[in-house]
């Protein structure tokens, strides 16, 4: 699973009589100005192979990364079951794995985990190793990581350090009930104090629980919220069980902290209290605590405090899955998109990636076909990330199942509709304007192979106009009765990824996702900029407030048959690809549904 398309990595991990909870924490030490980027990303062992399971977000500039990602998975007490945590420092300019630096990994079983005394499990580390080359012609020592479990060193092996490493893994046992309930937050701060004349006021939150051994794990990290001293931040979900659950007495630590470009984030201010305590005070009107830096108190004696939290919101619901709210009537709402430009080449050329020799079907027919291939594959990604039993059957094709009216508008973008006509980048792929939805699968492939016999291919291949007009539609219904999916299918050749990444950024707290096939050779590189796997979107100091990008490799799943005559003919592994175009959307309808949208759907809509 590429969750994605899919912090401090918190496993949940399920039996038939409790859940366990696993949040491994990686405290790297490295030269003070080398200041990594770090990213974990989570394989485990399936029929032999490694496979991606999930990855956190990338922690900026800290020798001490706390990731916030939440991770599941399930256990089975009968098997070992290997886990594989690597970690990266990520270089924002490129979204290419390979172009990342690999520091180490810890390969160690899940049981070894659940079972440490006390719930908890610090492993000592020693040589961390990093590329850092101008740090080194420097004449200054590099660090190399390397867990005391198997490690996998990189070739070039950098230097020694006295100075080790930690990652900490922490399990908790949790109650089935518990691990259903979430508890919903909006907090806000105001006056909060100021940092300095100079200096940016850039708030964020963290909320921390004390362990049984007095030792601290991060439960959430808000999203930053730049030069404000009276911060509000979005509304967020966090499981009951990680706030204490049933234990009363667990104490959390509320801490408010400046965030820094250029070294370690600076305290505001910090209280204790218990999740009790904490509703109590909200349902009796009283939420809102002082914030107090410790250091400040002691050096000044008429120091009061450095702002106060407030909690606007605070409710406990039951954590509802993907299956959930299908069946409590969300739809999803599917829009598929076509590229016609010139970068596909000439229709008429063998070459083309919309030639069609009548024997073999192009790429774009396949991808089309694979998205829609009978659901046996979306209820393996769906019962793997969300548990479904195996009594749950799915009939139908992919798309077909989860959109009510088997309805689908399709168009097309980089072309003249007709050779006479201006070239438009968002057209009915059935020439009708008035309704530009073709029936079922059947309908778009026909609409398609007509399409052919008109257009006249053109440049430039603009998406933004695609994803902007999917945006307008999600922006009209945020009730939660809707959610929106745009299917684009492409050479993967961009002349507006600028425009493109804005407006991605602009549409990401809406209903939507978006998820591009790439059919060309040698095109995914573009692709891979717009799927923000480890890291939100940014630009121009802007980001997108959460992952609506999915982007698919689609020469990935070609391999080669033999026809009759022994010939080699391409052969497309359609499950394998509807498999990984569907893999983060379950994941991006629960997060919109829990944290983004604005208010519940009446019990009417």
């Amino acid at each position: 699973m590429s969750t994605k398309k899919k912090a401090t990595p918190e496993v949940v991990v399920t039996n038939p009589d409790s859940e366990e909870v696993l949040s491994p924490q990686h405290r790297p030490r490295r030269p003070q100005f080398v200041l990594p980027s770090t990213l974990v990303e989570l394989t485990i062992s399936a029929q032999k192979n490694w496979v991606e399971y999930a990855r956190t977000e990338v922690l900026e500039n800290t020798f001490s990364p706390q990731w916030n990602t939440k991770i599941s998975i399930r256990y089975n007490f009968e098997e070992r079951q290997s886990l594989l945590f690597k970690i990266y420092d990520w270089d924002k300019e490129t979204s290419s794995w390979k172009d990342q630096d690999f520091l180490g990994m810890l390969d160690c079983a899940l049981g070894e985990i659940v079972a440490a005394p006390n719930k908890r499990v610090t492993i000592i580390n020693f040589n961390l190793h990093a590329m850092y080359y101008a740090f080194l012609e420097k004449g200054g020592k590099s660090l190399r990581l390397q867990f005391v479990r198997k490690l996998a060193i990189p070739h070039m092996i950098l230097g020694q350090s006295d100075v080790p490493s930690t990652i900490t893994i922490v399990v908790e046992e949790i109650s089935e009930k518990e691990g259903k309930d979430v508890v919903g937050f909006r907090l806000s701060c105001t006056n909060l104090i100021n940092r300095g004349v100079l200096s940016k006021h850039d708030p964020y939150l963290i909320i921390s629980k004390q362990l049984e051994d007095g030792s601290w794990t991060v439960v959430h990290k808000t999203e930053v919220l730049e030069n404000t001293k009276n911060p509000n931040w979005r509304f967020f979900s966090v499981r009951m069980s990680s706030l204490g659950g049933k234990h009363e007495n667990t104490v959390l630590r509320w801490s408010v902290l400046y965030w820094s470009h250029h070294g370690p984030p600076k305290l505001v201010g910090e209280f204790l209290t218990t999740f009790q305590q904490a509703m109590q005070a909200f349902q009796d009107g009283k939420a809102s605590f002082p914030l107090i830096n410790l250091r400040k108190k002691e050096k000044n004696q008429s120091y009061t405090n450095s702002g106060l939290l407030q909690i606007q919101e605070l409710r406990v619901d039951e954590k509802k899955t993907f299956v959930d709210y299908l069946q409590s009537g969300l739809q999803l709402q599917w829009t598929v998109v076509i590229d016609f430009s010139s970068h596909n080449k000439s229709l008429k050329s063998p070459t083309s990636y919309h030639y069609i020799d009548g024997e073999q079907e192009n790429r774009y027919v396949a991808a089309i076909k694979a998205v829609v291939v009978k659901c046996l594959i979306l209820m393996r990604i769906v019962k793997s990330i969300f548990e479904i039993g195996s009594s749950v059957s799915f009939e139908g094709d992919v798309l077909q199942d989860y959109d009510a009216d088997k309805r689908f508008p399709a168009f097309a973008f980089g072309a003249k509709p007709t050779k006479d006509e201006m070239i438009n980048q968002y057209f009915p792929l059935n020439y009708n304007s008035d309704n530009p939805a073709c029936e079922g699968v059947d309908g778009i492939l026909a609409a398609y192979h007509e399409a052919l016999k008109k257009v006249t291919i053109s440049t430039p291949a603009i998406f933004s106009e695609s994803i902007k007009q999917t945006a307008k539609l999600a922006k009209s219904n945020q009730n939660g009765t809707k959610y929106f999916v745009l299917l684009m299918i492409t050479r993967g050749i961009i002349n507006d990824k600028t425009l493109t990444i804005e407006t991605i950024i602009n549409a990401s707290g809406l209903p939507m996702s978006v998820i591009i096939i790439c059919v060309g050779d040698n095109n995914f590189e573009s692709m891979a900029e717009l799927d923000s796997d480890g890291r939100l979107l940014q630009l121009n100091g802007k980001k997108a407030q959460r992952d609506i990008v999915q982007a698919v490799d689609f020469k990935k799943f070609m391999s080669a048959s033999r026809d009759q005559r022994g010939s080699k003919q391409p052969y497309v592994r359609k499950r394998a690809l509807a498999a990984e175009v569907l893999a983060e959307l379950p994941y991006q309808v629960v997060n919109w549904m829990e944290s983004f949208r604005p208010m519940e759907p009446s019990a009417g809509e």
